[in-house]
C-alpha cells in the first residue's frame, strides 16, 4: 500500500476565506482519540492534527421544554483537528456527557461520522433559523472565546455553527496553513 500523497491539503482553493454557511468542518465521533488521528493521517494524508485534551468552556446551557428553562449541560471532550483538503476534520472523544439528553442526542449516531460545522456572521439569528425549520437544540455554549450551538437534524445527524469571531477565524487558519507543504511527519501535535 503506498503512503497518501500529502501535496497541497490545505485547500488554498477557497482562498482562505470562510463564507457564511458553508460547511468547514467534518466531525467523527472516535473511541481513542489520538490512535484514530494517526489512523486517519495515514490512510487519508489529512492533518497535521492538533491535539486539545478536556476542552475547557465558559458555559453550556441544553434547551430543556419543562417550566425551569435550560438546565447547564456538561460536555468534557477530547479533540483533533486536522486539515483534508478544504474542509477541516475534527474527532471527537467523549469523556463526560451531561444531562441524559445530550449524552443521547450526541451519541445517537455511535463511532463514526458526527456533524458538520460552518461559521456564521450572526449565531442568533442562524439558532432561530434552525429552530424555525424544524432542527432541535441540543446545547449553546461558549469557550473562553468561541460562542457555538448543536442542532439534531430532523432526519438524523448532528449541526454544529459557530459565530464568526477573529479566534475561530485564527484557529482554522492555523489548521489549515499546517498543512501547507507539510511532508506528513508528526502527525499528531498538542496544541496546551
Amino acid at each position: 500500500m503506498s503512503e497518501p500523497d500529502h501535496g497541497d491539503p490545505a485547500g488554498r482553493g477557497v482562498g482562505g476565506a470562510y463564507p457564511d454557511g458553508v460547511v468547514v468542518q467534518v466531525a467523527y465521533l472516535v473511541e481513542d482519540l489520538r490512535q484514530a488521528a494517526l489512523e486517519f493521517s495515514r490512510l487519508t494524508g489529512a492533518g497535521p492534527f492538533f491535539v486539545v485534551d478536556h476542552v475547557a468552556t465558559e458555559w453550556m446551557f441544553h434547551p430543556y421544554r419543562g417550566a425551569d428553562g435550560a438546565v447547564e449541560a456538561v460536555v468534557d471532550q477530547s479533540v483533533a483537528m486536522g486539515q483534508w483538503g478544504p474542509v477541516q476534520v475534527e474527532l471527537i472523544e467523549y469523556h463526560r456527557l451531561e444531562p441524559e439528553t445530550v449524552r443521547a442526542a450526541f451519541t445517537a449516531p455511535g463511532m463514526g461520522p458526527h456533524h458538520v460545522a460552518w461559521i456564521v456572521s450572526d449565531l442568533d439569528a442562524e439558532i432561530e433559523r434552525l429552530a424555525a425549520a424544524g432542527a432541535t437544540p441540543i446545547v449553546e455554549g461558549a469557550t473562553r472565546q468561541v460562542r457555538f450551538a448543536f442542532f439534531a437534524q430532523p432526519g438524523g445527524g448532528v449541526l454544529e455553527c459557530y459565530q464568526r469571531d477573529r479566534p475561530i477565524l485564527d484557529m482554522y487558519a492555523m489548521v489549515r496553513d499546517a498543512a501547507a507543504g507539510w511532508d506528513g511527519s508528526d502527525p499528531v501535535r498538542s496544541l496546551r
